[in-house]
């Protein structure tokens, strides 16, 4: 084949390089070279050689030789660029497999375009025990012991990156997937107490269904988005709205002697009868010697009845700079759910915001302003749109001070609108629920332990709680009757006491505890008995719950005396209010005499 070479070109041969046909102002023959002397036709070879070697250097771009030898001149194809790699990384950073086990790596390289994605496997392990295939497979041979080692790493061929998996054989074998089916909702069918899953895939393969959803009972069942919360769905008739499930993923019992869920364990399920799975969300796995479980919450299912859609204007109240707004949720209904929410005209008060998925407005201001109205765009699943109002009444500067009758009464009085730096007045007396509280002070807490100054300024939002003096009659007196320990008798799991006087005070329901050394007691098992030459104790609380607390509480020092013994009291009495409650209780530890048993 022919090749021409000009000024700015290049071509490439393979093996021993040519001087070419054509020089620059003169032409070969066998004549003309003929009649050259041998030293000189020499000198020209190498001048013709060296020309060549320059013209090489020349970009590839312009190359241009003659095609099948007719003389005519033919651009040469550019090469396609080369994409480096620039990293690899491994599907799973740990693995724990027990022996005989497998499991399957897979090898992320970057960029995704990169040219050249060969990569090799290696295992560290000399034994042979754990072994990579050249797929990613990782195989532990049958007779590997429990916490052998190796590592196993990838190496891209291009630039030679690696990431590497550690793999342990355990008795344990770690989950990291679980794949699931699940019934999807029909509209105006009824919801379940529960739900029930088919489990289709675990990684690493496994035997049976160790690793489970919990499905028993309501608690894990449909929930439904009622436009700010999302409300236990079991019992009811499934109409549009939005619906999801709030779950765990567990491995109990005996599975829990041969299983674990992976730190990142996934959870993925199909509501299409195993032809598509969404990756429901998960928690950071929690592992027990008994138990693994993590939380699981799954995607947003949307049901529609084809009704219009539509969605409401909603009002936020007068706000205050500092104190955080009552949420306020517009409402949609009808269309294909779920919806989107976004400002469309007009801005929210800054601190404030608009949940884009629930509609929910929430927040805290920031700066006061005058009232206004914001246009928010509501849009369906399938871009229909309705656009809403929203009213925002005026942010304040002003500080909020309100009053709280603190459960053992009410409070007529109304929360405050206060200019910053000014005092507020002090407010009347609230009343008390009846004639065994009477009213002390205001406090800026709910156990009364700080006083409020009403001739303070108010430089911050606040509430001011009811302190209430307690008249309830005081129990100093706990009298009561209870069979002693008997030889080869057994020992009850609650002792039962016999009231001599009509106290509201009880003995709690902890059982005997037997001797065991010198000060040291344990706990009675069920179903044992009484021992003679053991020595036996009780060591309860006397308490006053409700409804007895209502009316009275334990003296700040009691008598115990059962059977006529009097027993130790251990420590100061304790008189609270359950404060998520109101609920009164009252109690203080006892201890009763030894009974060594004849």
């Amino acid at each position: 084949m022919s090749n021409k070479l000009f000024m700015g070109g290049v071509h490439q041969y393979s093996g021993f390089v040519k001087p070419p046909r054509h020089t620059i102002g003169c032409k070969r023959s066998r004549r003309f070279a003929s009649n050259i002397p041998s030293c000189t036709r020499s000198c020209l070879f190498a001048l013709a050689f060296l020309a060549t070697i320059v013209t090489l250097t020349a970009p590839l771009a312009s190359c241009k030789q003659t095609a099948g030898g007719n003389g005519e001149e033919q651009p040469t194809t550019p090469l396609s660029p080369q994409v480096a790699v620039t990293s690899v990384t491994l599907s799973s950073k740990t693995l724990s497999l027990k022996a005989g086990g497998s499991a399957s790596l897979s090898a992320s390289i970057a960029p995704a375009n990169a040219s050249n994605k060969s990569i090799t496997w290696k295992s560290s392990d000399t034994s042979e025990k754990i072994i990579v295939s050249d797929t990613g497979v990782v195989t532990v041979e049958a007779d590997a012991a429990i916490g052998h080692s190796a590592t196993i790493t990838v190496t891209t061929a291009d630039g030679g990156f690696t990431d590497t998996c550690a793999v342990t054989v355990s008795s344990i074998t770690e989950i990291s997937e679980v794949h699931a089916i699940l019934s999807p909702l029909e509209l105006g069918k009824s919801i379940g107490y529960g739900v029930t899953y088919t489990y289709t895939k675990y990684v690493p393969s496994v035997t049976g269904t160790p690793a489970t959803l919990i499905a028993s009972n309501s608690t894990y069942g449909w929930k439904k988005f009622d436009g700010s919360e999302w409300k236990n769905a079991s019992g009811t008739t499934c109409t549009a709205g939005m619906y999801r499930i709030d779950t765990q993923v567990r491995i109990d019992g005996d599975d829990a002697t041969s299983y674990k869920l992976a730190e990142k364990v996934k959870v993925f399920v199909s509501t299409d009868g195993g032809e598509n799975y969404d990756a429901w969300e998960v928690g950071t796995s929690s592992n027990y010697e008994t138990y693994s479980s993590a939380g699981v919450t799954s995607i947003v299912y949307a049901i529609s009845d084809g009704t219009e859609f539509s969605a409401l204007d909603a009002v936020v109240p007068k706000s205050y700079v500092g104190k955080g707004i009552d949420s306020v949720a517009i409402k949609a209904t009808g269309g294909t759910p779920p919806y989107t929410f976004a400002v469309s005209e007009g801005a929210l008060p800054a601190g404030v915001s608009l949940d884009t998925s629930t509609g929910i407005i929430s927040g805290t201001p920031t700066a006061a302003q005058a009232a206004q109205s914001v246009t928010v765009t509501v849009t369906d699943s399938a871009s229909a749109q309705k656009t809403v109002t929203v009213s925002f009444g005026e942010v304040s500067a002003n500080k909020v001070v309100a009053f709280n009758g603190n459960w053992r009464g009410t409070s007529s009085v109304a929360q405050l609108d206060v200019a910053a730096g000014s005092a507020v007045a002090k407010p009347a007396d609230p009343t008390p629920e009846n004639s065994l509280w009477s009213f002390d002070c205001w406090c800026t807490d709910q156990y009364g332990d700080y006083p409020y100054d009403f001739d303070m300024a108010v430089t911050n939002h606040l509430t001011l709680y009811a302190k209430w003096h307690d008249l309830r009659p005081e129990i100093s007196e706990v009298e009561a009757t209870m069979p002693e320990p008997v030889a080869g008798e057994k020992i009850p799991s609650r002792v039962t006491y016999t009231y001599i006087k009509g106290s509201p005070a009880r003995f709690n329901d902890y059982g005997w505890q037997v001797k065991v050394g010198d000060d040291t007691y344990e706990d009675t098992k069920a179903g044992d008995v009484f021992e003679s030459g053991k020595t036996y104790k009780l060591s309860p609380q006397v308490r006053i719950d409700a409804p007895g607390s209502a009316g009275y509480r334990l003296a700040s020092s009691i008598t115990v005396t059962v059977n006529g013994k009097a027993w130790t009291v251990n420590n100061p009495t304790g008189n609270y209010t359950n404060y998520s409650t109101g609920v009164l209780y009252s109690y203080v530890w006892v201890t009763s005499p030894e009974y060594t048993v004849e």
